[in-house]
C-alpha cells in the first residue's frame, strides 16, 4: 500500500495485525471496520470509500466481479524478522532515495535491523529508519547464494539467518515451477515478475530438477511458513532431500 500512488475506492485488509491496520487507516484517511463477511451491499451502501478488515479472503468470496475490480485486497501477515514485508519496507525506502535495485544482501541486513525485537511495531518509524540507514556506506554486491541441490550447507551463509534462505528458496522454487510449465503470464499475475528477472527466468527454464524433490521441498517450506517447523530443522530436512545430488 505504501508504494501505491492510486488506491481503489474500496479496500479490504485480510488477517490480524494492528500495526498494518493503523498504517492503512493513515494512508487512506478512513477508519477500519471489522466484518465477519463482506458483500456488495457492505461496500455500495452509501457510495463512499470504505476500509474493512476480515480474517480470511473467503469471507469476501461472494463479491461480484464488478465490485471486486474496484476493491484492493491487502494481506496483514505480521512483519517479522526475515519476512518479505520487512524487505519491502527497505525497498520502498530505497525508492525514496532513487536507489535502483538495492543489493539483496543489504536489503535483508537492514530489514533485520528494523526488526531487532522480532517484529516491526511502527511501520512509519521503520520506514524512516531505513531511509537513514540507506544513507550510510553501501556494502559490496553479494555473490549468488548456493542452492540445496548444489551444497548441503546451502543455508549456512555467514551473517544471514536461515529464515532469509528459506524465504528466498520458496520464491525460487515457486518461480521454477511456474516457468517449467511456461506460465510466464502467471508470474505477473502472482506478483513474481519483479522478483523473477529475465535472466532468472532463463536460468530456471534451462535448469532440470527432480520434480519429486521440488514437491517435497515446497511441502517442508509450507510447514515452516505456517509456523509448524523450526527454520533450522526445515533447512536440515531440505538438505537431506537433496543429498543424492552432491
Amino acid at each position: 500500500m505504501l508504494a501505491s500512488k492510486v488506491h481503489k475506492r474500496f479496500n479490504i485488509l485480510v488477517g490480524e495485525d494492528f500495526v498494518q491496520q493503523r498504517l492503512a487507516e493513515q494512508i487512506l484517511g478512513l477508519p477500519c471496520v471489522f466484518a465477519d463477511t463482506i458483500t456488495d451491499a457492505n461496500l455500495l451502501v452509501d457510495g463512499t470509500p470504505k476500509l474493512f478488515r476480515i480474517l480470511s479472503a473467503k469471507e469476501a468470496s461472494t463479491l461480484s466481479p464488478q465490485v471486486r475490480d474496484n476493491t484492493g485486497f491487502w494481506s496483514l501477515d505480521p512483519i517479522t524478522r526475515g519476512s518479505a514485508g520487512a524487505n519491502a519496507i527497505v525497498r520502498y525506502a530505497a525508492s525514496l532515495l532513487d536507489i535502483d535495485k538495492p543489493d539483496k544482501d543489504l536489503v535483508e541486513r537492514l530489514a533485520d535491523t528494523l526488526a531487532t525485537s522480532g517484529t516491526i511495531e511502527d511501520i512509519r518509524v521503520a520506514l524512516w529508519t531505513a531511509v537513514w540507514l540507506l544513507t550510510g556506506p553501501m556494502p559490496p554486491e553479494s555473490k549468488r547464494w548456493p542452492q540445496p541441490w548444489e551444497n548441503n550447507l546451502w543455508f549456512n551463509v555467514p551473517g544471514v539467518i536461515p529464515e532469509h534462505r528459506l524465504h528466498s528458496l520458496y520464491l525460487d522454487l515457486t518461480v521454477y515451477t511456474l516457468v517449467q510449465v511456461d506460465e510466464d503470464s502467471t508470474l505477473k499475475k502472482a506478483g513474481f515478475n519483479a522478483y523473477a528477472s529475465p535472466s532468472k527466468v532463463k536460468f530456471f527454464k534451462q535448469l532440470k530438477l527432480d520434480y519429486g524433490k521440488v514437491h517435497d521441498t515446497i511441502e517442508l517450506l509450507d510447514l515452516w511458513r505456517s509456523k509448524r517447523s523450526d527454520p533450522y530443522i526445515c533447512a536440515f530436512r531440505i538438505s537431506n532431500i537433496w543429498k543424492s545430488q552432491y
